[in-house]
């Protein structure tokens, strides 16, 4: 089914690729199960969509296509749909690291406030 890249790659490539693919499952489930740095979610969800783009063109490469092509663009599909169900996290956490930061940037901060003369 498409996996026959894996007698002519070097072991430690094949091992790469799928550490990479279960890190990038793990980046998308633990973040949701927890609640914690939800904004990683569709990242991970971007890196797979970007695994699985480089998967399809290798193995149309080594003409493989016609057997694996259908569940590459199952993992695709899948992936691109997690990314974009997503987004709002990440968008969320950019807006408010960059209103966090141009507040710092601009000196007014709650660190710098002059609360002395509140009554």
């Amino acid at each position: 089914m498409g996996i026959g890249y894996v007698i002519d790659s070097p072991a430690l490539l094949t091992r790469f690729i799928g550490a990479m693919e279960l890190l990038g499952v793990l980046g998308i489930m633990v973040p949701m199960l927890t609640g914690v740095m939800r904004y990683l979610t569709p990242l991970a969800a971007l890196g797979l969509s970007l695994i699985q783009v480089l998967v399809i063109a290798l193995h149309a490469w080594r003409g493989e296509l016609a057997e694996s092509l259908p569940s590459n663009l199952v993992l695709l599909s899948l992936s691109v749909f997690v990314l974009w169900g997503r987004r709002a996290e990440f968008s969320a956490r950019v807006a408010r690291d960059t209103v966090s930061t141009s507040i710092t940037q601009s000196g007014v901060g709650v660190d710098r406030l002059d609360c002395s003369n509140i009554s």
